[in-house]
């Protein structure tokens, strides 16, 4: 997919501008405007291609180079275009200057003609992009509004109040202020540099505090005019077509990132590692995970739960398959490794066996209780088993010991797992539950090819055999969150053939393709889970995918398995799009420390642990 002319949804935005309070009037601009074009003076947009987006982006590139503008040469012929160009080192934030002109030549010229002698990056140009502003709309305005009986009737969409307004789709859509203060910003620039609000409104303070630290004090002042005027003002809103240039290839943008087509193999596979290598740098010395960013999601103390602690050391010990050098990625699961084992409790007889105990969020008068979950203890001794795939195999034999003796403490008459107990009482808690089940027979699985001991397969072959039946009867569409179940599934097959999971992962697949969006309102969108903009979802499919494909070629149906991976492109596309590299991470206060992490939400800029591992773990299946 190639971003073209940007959809036409600024027409939407007079009806999401409706909700604005009817008590604002017809605005007046703060003070009287200046000559020449302004935003408010496109009218069209213009078609351009990914030759004209390189042609400008050189342009662009030389100029901040060289420090050699050039002359304006306005196309008598032309209609007015407005144009932004950002620029980074890599290190600090974006430079962003915009011009008016006619046609985007002398908009661009006009734009760098705004840049300081003092303040040409010359050889520390590191990243640039180009934005073309193609399409506007301006309030206050006159706009047709449908009734319920049919008619239509015109309303006024009233002015902009700098503090109290909402802006629409802050992700999408930039805005410029009226002429006379000059003051227009990217989509990206509102959300990079925070200034919105959590219900999008202007956050006037936040902004001029880094006015104030950057020393830029003319705009400071611009701002807080802006901010203060106590009436409705003029503005455009506006979507730009955009591209990136690092000084060598020309990338088209959509929404400030680019958009993933066909991916190959190697590429992915350097995704995985680098985003594997930025976790492994996020673990200290002592096994916590220092938070990379400020919008990272994650305990601010570093502490990790000890399902998310197994489940950074499974991906780093995935990850380390396909690098080249493995051993920082190996590194960061050892240290991860410690606090883990130093959690387990250590009971019954000699105190062989041991186990993780947690609180439960459920509370009574007596306080919080404790339990001991399967699904923990059993991804614990998987991602025991994944780390002794290197080097020495044998360094945590004691603590995994302890927790292979609990888990086979687990097994029921009919060779299924109990899912939960109550500590230290013992009692059950709950029923059963499938994707802690899966996850007990994957690690009964790796046991087993670790020690070839053969009590280890009997127990992962008999509760697989149980929860198949289960599974049979289980809707299509309630199977896609149950990705466990299908790993459980491949890996058993390894060791003994069940033709029944091959009926089951094309059951799976084909439920999660349902699911796809294949026709969206926004090209990025494209391939998403039931429409929304989770890249972690989409990674999830993708992986889950990736499983039942392998599951089907070793049952003998290629054709299928191929099929399978052609679908998984959409949900690959979809789960690149949280992908952090540099054009998405210029506008931060330090861009370099977002490039190689992924975020959950292609609309916002929030960051978990859940989302690096789930990235990881997919691209290394598939």
């Amino acid at each position: 997919m190639r971003p073209g002319i940007p959809r036409l949804l600024l027409p939407a935005v007079a009806v999401l501008l409706s909700t604005l309070a009817s008590t604002i009037v017809l605005g007046q601009e703060p003070t009287a405007a200046p000559t020449g074009s302004w935003f408010y003076d496109i009218e069209t947009p213009l078609r351009l291609s990914g030759q004209h987006g390189s042609a400008l982006c050189r342009m662009a590139w030389r100029a901040l180079s060289s420090g050699q503008v050039g002359s304006r040469k306005a196309n008598p012929t032309g209609t007015p275009r407005a144009v932004f160009v950002s620029w980074s080192d890599g290190v600090e934030s974006a430079h962003v200057v915009h011009g008016v002109g006619t046609g985007p030549v002398d908009a661009l010229r006009a734009a760098l003609a705004t840049v300081p002698a003092a303040e040409f990056p010359h050889d520390t140009l590191h990243w640039l992009k180009v934005d073309v502003v193609q399409t506007v709309v301006t309030i206050p305005r006159l706009a047709e509004k449908k009734l319920p009986n049919g008619r239509r009737e015109v309303v006024r969409i009233p002015g902009f109040y700098a503090r109290e307004s909402v802006l629409p789709m802050p992700s999408v859509i930039g805005i410029a202020f009226s002429h006379s203060s000059g003051l227009a910003f990217l989509p990206e620039e509102l959300m990079g540099r925070s200034m919105l609000g959590p219900k999008n409104r202007f956050s006037g303070t936040s902004y001029a505090t880094r006015l104030t630290e950057e020393k830029r004090f003319e705009d400071m002042v611009r701002w807080g005019r802006m901010v203060a005027l106590p009436l409705p003002q003029k503005i455009s809103f506006f979507e730009t077509q955009a591209w990136f240039f690092d000084g060598s290839e020309c990338v088209p943008l959509y929404r400030g990132h680019r958009l993933y087509d066909n991916p190959t193999r190697k590429q992915l596979r350097a995704i995985a590692i680098q985003a594997a290598t930025r976790l492994a740098g996020m673990v200290d010395a002592e096994g916590h995970v220092v938070a990379p960013v400020p919008e990272w999601l994650g305990e601010t103390d570093g502490s990790l739960r000890p399902f998310d602690c197994a489940l950074v050391i499974l991906a780093l010990s995935q990850a380390a398959h396909l690098a080249e050098d493995p051993a920082p990625l190996v590194a960061a699961a050892e240290r991860l490794a410690k606090p883990l084992i130093a959690r387990l409790h250590r009971f019954g007889k000699g105190k062989k066996m041991a186990c993780l105990i947690e609180e439960d969020e459920n509370q009574d008068t007596g306080g919080t209780w404790q339990v001991v979950r399967l699904g923990t203890n059993a991804l614990s001794a998987l991602a025991l088993c994944g780390l002794a795939t290197h080097g020495d195999a044998n360094r945590h034999d004691v603590p995994l010991a302890g927790l292979t003796r609990y888990l086979l403490m687990q097994r029921q008459a009919d060779g299924s797992f109990a899912g939960q107990r109550r500590w230290p009482e013992g009692t059950l808690i709950g029923g059963e539950d499938r994707t802690a089940g899966s996850i007990a027979v994957c690690a009964m699985v790796a046991l087993y090819e670790k020690t070839n001991e053969q009590l280890f397969w009997s127990v992962a072959s008999k509760a697989f055999q149980v929860m198949l039946p289960k599974v049979e009867k289980t809707p299509m569409g309630q199977l896609t969150n149950d990705e466990w179940f299908l790993r459980a599934a491949a890996v058993c097959s390894t060791y003994g053939w069940e033709p029944r999971s091959v009926v089951q992962a094309q059951r799976y697949a084909l439920g999660v393709v349902t699911q796809q969006d294949h026709h969206p309102a926004f090209p990025d969108m494209f391939g998403s889970v039931k429409r929304l903009p989770s890249a972690t979802a989409s990674a999830s499919q993708t992986g889950l995918i990736a499983v039942a494909a392998r599951l089907t070629w070793d049952g003998g149906r290629k054709s299928a398995a191929k099929e399978m991976l052609a679908e998984s492109r959409a949900s690959l596309i979809a789960q690149l799009q949280g992908r952090m590299t540099g054009v998405e991470s210029m506008y931060f206060r330090k861009p370099q420390r977002y490039p190689g992490l992924f975020r959950d939400h292609v609309r916002g800029h929030g960051f978990d642990l859940q989302s690096q591992y789930v990235q990881i773990s997919s691209l290394c299946e598939l």
